[in-house]
């Protein structure tokens, strides 16, 4: 029989540095995906972002985000036709590259190929169980990470993102959607990574991934959604699962 850690032992690892492993796992498949303009031949600031990630389910690569990601992205477009976008440094078509879209579940896939990663410097994650892979249990880890807004730092030909994320419980598990309460009491936090300010918001990790922890003798940990909405007031992470999400980014509607 597999016992549980306690709290104080959980705490005592993730200040040992176990957290940043987790984190890691989240920051080297997803990156920054983001806007602008292009006025009298000059790049305007960016417009705003998302986070989008790179997974591959056993037929290659695809990239997967939050529809309403991209719908910002087609609505600044229709706006100004003149809007570019980028993931990472690199230009990418995301209109161009759609494979499949869902407004109830608010996912989206795109087609992402070996030599676009490599640009991005991005490796996708290959989940180790079945897929489509299973929803986190309640009460059980989940980590995620993405580009919050507030973190982006622009000058002339230069942007720089940081990257956040946490690590935290399952509270409510339904049939295509997962959330998160996030409760500062039981909040554990590092000099390398220190807690935002009540009510900071979290605008720009919506497409991050979801992934949650799984506890067989040793600790490991497989994906088990995609972020859409982080609520700042409460501090709920709201995210969806990948039951209608295919091997190959189709999704079945």
């Amino acid at each position: 029989m597999i016992e549980p850690i306690s709290k104080e032992e959980g705490i005592q690892v993730i200040r040992a540095g176990f957290a940043q492993v987790l984190l890691d796992v989240a920051f080297d498949c997803s990156a920054p995906v983001y806007w602008y303009s292009i006025a009298d031949y000059q790049r305007g600031p960016v417009l705003n972002n998302g986070t989008i990630f790179f997974v591959d389910a056993g037929v290659g690569p695809f990239a997967v985000t939050a529809r309403h990601v991209l719908q910002g992205y087609r609505e600044a477009v229709r706006a100004e036709p003149r809007t570019l976008c980028e993931i990472g440094g690199v230009d990418f078509d995301l209109l161009g590259n759609l494979i499949a879209e869902d407004r109830k579940t608010d996912i989206v896939t795109l087609r992402m190929d070996d030599d676009t990663l490599t640009k991005i410097g991005r490796i996708p994650h290959v989940n180790p169980r079945a897929w489509p892979p299973k929803p986190p249990e309640i009460g059980k880890g989940v980590f995620f990470g993405g580009y919050p807004g507030r973190h982006r730092i622009e000058g002339p030909g230069i942007i720089r993102w940081g990257f956040a994320g946490g690590l935290d419980v399952a509270a409510a598990i339904h049939e295509d959607h997962i959330s998160v309460q996030f409760r500062r009491e039981d909040w554990v936090h590092t000099a390398r990574h220190a807690p935002p300010a009540v009510g900071e918001p979290w605008g720009g990790v919506s497409g991050s991934p979801l992934f949650a922890v799984v506890q067989n003798g040793v600790v490991s940990w497989r994906l088990a959604g995609v972020v859409t909405e982080f609520g700042s007031t409460f501090e709920i992470l709201y995210a969806s699962s990948f039951s209608e999400v295919g091997r190959d980014g189709s999704i079945s509607c």
